[in-house]
């Protein structure tokens, strides 16, 4: 009768996972769910709005970039009211914050010094 091993060799082990992954990289990144959207991927969201519903733009966009990528409603719904991917010419520059503000206190200490102050309001003694 033979003897049947039922303990592996070393040569009857199948070929181990490497421990960085190989093959697509954009994959790697889906599966993760830590990859951001790109301009062109936040403009093919915003082309849909009005068009379809929030989760058919989902769904859209996931048949549209082959499975790769997805997008959450609730992130189609922040894209379409610019709290998320924020058209470039919205955001205000820091420079010109800082202008304004510079401005305006140059304007309250104009006031201030040419006198053309008004008597406070209030009550009035007679």
């Amino acid at each position: 009768m033979p003897v049947i091993n039922n303990m592996p060799d070393d040569t009857s082990k199948k070929n181990k996972r490497p421990t960085t992954r190989q093959g697509r990289k954009d994959r790697t990144r889906a599966k993760k769910k830590s990859h951001k959207l790109t301009e062109r991927h936040v403009a093919m969201i915003r082309s849909q709005k009005g068009k379809q519903s929030v989760r058919e733009i989902c769904k859209w966009f996931a048949r549209q970039t082959h499975y790769v990528y997805k997008v959450s409603p609730g992130m189609v719904s922040l894209i379409h009211n610019n709290k998320a991917h924020k058209p470039k010419g919205d955001t205000p520059d820091i420079y010109d914050m800082i202008l304004a503000a510079q401005e305006e206190t140059e304007e309250e200490m104009g006031d201030t010094l040419c006198g053309d102050t008004e008597e406070p309001q209030g009550r009035v003694d007679d």
